[in-house]
């Protein structure tokens, strides 16, 4: 396969997979966040390492929980999807186009997280084999106008603060560390106002309130 972008031509090569090796995650965030439904302490994750036959290494991850409060996956069932289903159903399997191994787990129901997180790795593989950046891996399997800027906006998430100054506060301080898009927890009896806080405050923040599910239609 011929790729020909504005910076160079890429001869493409297929990936074969060799094997791959799990890894599950459970790190301490730096401050933990509260939502709705809690508070998450840590970040759990389970790690998929690629491995293909000419020693090119591609990683993914499936960005899941402990408990199935987020969505239906957790770290345990993340990790046998994987370990028992998804990664025999592909080792020793010759990828020539990434957009085609959504084909090779297809008979897996669900388990989106898991399913992108090993889709993720055969991307990093691919790109890797073919000395390309992953963003104009991507771009090349997208339509024209497409191509990377070069640069990325970068959003950050704050958890429920214990109040409304400490929530403007945490906000100033992660736009002072070059974070541009705020995403704001809230949840019910604490949303009108936070938001009113924080718009008086930084009028033109870039900002998004995020509820995780907490209201109903008739809210």
């Amino acid at each position: 396969m011929l790729l020909v972008s504005s910076q160079k031509e890429y001869i493409l090569k297929a990936i074969t997979i060799k094997d791959i090796q799990l890894h599950t995650v459970y790190l301490p965030y730096l401050d933990p966040i509260e939502t709705s439904f809690g508070v998450e302490p840590n970040k759990v994750a389970v790690l998929i390492e690629l491995i293909t036959d000419k020693g090119v290494t591609g990683w993914g991850e499936a960005s899941i929980e402990i408990w199935p409060g987020y969505g239906t996956e957790t770290a345990e069932t993340s990790y046998h999807i994987l370990d028992n289903f998804m990664a025999p159903a592909v080792i020793g399997k010759t990828i020539e186009n990434p957009t085609d191994f959504p084909k090779l787990i297809r008979q897996f129901r669900g388990n989106h997280h898991t399913r992108a997180g090993i889709e993720t790795a055969v991307w990093d593989a691919f790109a890797k084999t073919n000395d390309m950046r992953l963003t104009d891996c991507f771009a090349h399997y997208l339509p024209e106008g497409h191509a990377s800027e070069g640069f990325a906006t970068v959003g950050i998430s704050i958890g429920i603060q214990p109040s409304l100054d400490a929530t403007v506060e945490t906000i100033k301080r992660r736009l002072d560390q070059g974070y541009q898009r705020i995403k704001l927890k809230i949840k019910q009896g604490w949303d009108v106002e936070v938001a009113r806080a924080v718009r008086a405050a930084l009028p033109d923040v870039m900002l998004m309130l995020d509820a995780n599910s907490d209201y109903s239609l008739s809210d």
